[in-house]
């Protein structure tokens, strides 16, 4: 059963407030990558905490560095283009991919009615999974697992050996029409179905290829639901779906009625009506990041993203970009270099560049920082390392 929303939160983007960061954040401690010519790593490398360990995707140099929780180098192990992306898997402290198989060529028919079946074994073929056992950090290899049908369809752990499926696919392969977007599963066993789309050709998802987002509460057993194109904000449990908000946006931000029946004929066409509108706002996600904060993040058909602050208790919003660095936080750009959060304590990956940037502009002179910082900044180079600084947000 889906409930409607609870409250109406009117939301301006541009009217959104500013402050300093240090009235909505703490400093916590930072972890600094030791810099070596085996474990140097760019700018845009993925780091993925994971156990007692921070591993390291360098997609340019196809290779994995495994880092101890300070910051020390261990160890490297190289990966081929068909791993994929990875994912840690908490409870058996191991890095995952799931991937096409290559030694089948598939057309986009063979494609649609694989995942449409994807509870058939025969089907499990086309697919392949590997994963990195970090429990013993002295053999890292990757191994092939077999594969299941929730797997090939990258079901996300939920509560209680709950899994749930939140892929939107749009082809006119498939046999049957009617699909849901988000799922919920225990074993083989659908349990749950929520929002119901035409799979063959639902106009907001045709021609382009959609997950819904689903992120963590400050309970395990609620999950954060947000749809593309759709302004409401809800809430999952294992028995039901319900609304908390409803952003109501601008009428110079928010889709038109017309963009919900409009049939666009292909690619180009929908290309063009989003090239034509690229203002218009299509993802409104949002995450938990304390008791009383919640970040929203607003994605236009131009693919700007931007993030904002909402505070639960008062209902204002705070653009992140009016939010500015101070000297009790150091100078340091905490709110727009997000790395990840574990909901609690939140992370930023801090680049030897920004840091040359900070120190050019004067405004590091007369702070005092942590030791760990401090030498960072003394010692940072072009060819140094990002770091990671931790920090809270206060209640």
């Amino acid at each position: 059963m889906i409930t409607g929303a609870q409250e109406k939160i009117f939301f301006e983007p541009k009217s959104a407030r500013g402050g300093l960061q240090s009235d909505f954040i703490e400093y916590k401690d930072i972890v600094v990558f030791e810099t070596s010519r085996e474990s140097r790593f760019d700018d845009f490398c993925q780091i993925i905490p994971a156990g007692n360990n921070y591993i390291v995707m360098d997609y340019s140099n196809k290779k994995i560095l495994l880092f101890d929780k300070k910051g020390k180098y261990l160890k490297q192990v190289k990966f081929k283009e068909r791993i994929g992306s990875l994912q840690y898997n908490k409870e058996q402290n191991r890095l995952e991919a799931i991937s096409l198989n290559k030694a089948y060529e598939l057309s986009q028919k063979d494609y649609a009615q694989i995942i449409e079946h994807f509870d058939n074994p025969k089907n499990w073929k086309y697919f392949r999974k590997y994963y990195l056992d970090l429990n013993d950090t002295s053999h890292l290899i990757f191994r092939r697992q077999q594969i299941n049908g929730l797997e090939m369809m990258r079901a996300e752990p939920f509560v209680n050996d709950l899994k749930i499926i939140s892929k939107v696919t749009i082809d006119k392969n498939f046999d049957s029409q009617e699909d849901y977007e988000i799922k919920i599963f225990k074993a083989d066993t659908l349990l749950k179905k929520y929002f119901p789309y035409n799979r063959r050709n639902d106009s907001r998802y045709i021609f382009e290829d959609f997950s819904i987002n689903v992120s963590a509460t400050d309970r395990a057993d609620h999950k954060w639901i947000t749809r593309p194109y759709d302004y409401m904000v809800y809430q999952l449990t294992p028995d039901s779906l319900y609304g908390v908000y409803n952003f109501i946006l601008p009428i110079d931000r928010a889709m038109p009625l017309d963009f919900y029946t409009t049939d666009f004929k292909d690619k180009t066409e929908k290309n063009n009506y989003k090239r034509q509108n690229k203002k218009l706002i299509s993802h409104l996600s949002v995450n938990t990041i304390s008791n009383r904060f919640l970040q929203l993040r607003l994605q236009s058909l131009g693919y700007e993203n931007k993030g904002y602050l909402f505070d639960a208790e008062t209902k204002v919003i705070y653009d992140n970009e009016k939010i500015s660095p101070d000297s009790l936080t150091f100078q340091l750009p905490l709110l727009n270099n997000w790395a990840y959060s574990d909901n609690k304590m939140h992370f930023i990956k801090l680049t030897a560049k920004t840091v040359l940037e900070m120190i050019a502009s004067g405004k590091t002179k007369n702070i005092t920082y942590p030791d760990k910082l401090e030498m960072y900044l003394k010692t940072a180079d072009k060819n140094t390392n990002p770091v990671l600084i931790y920090y809270t947000y206060k209640n």
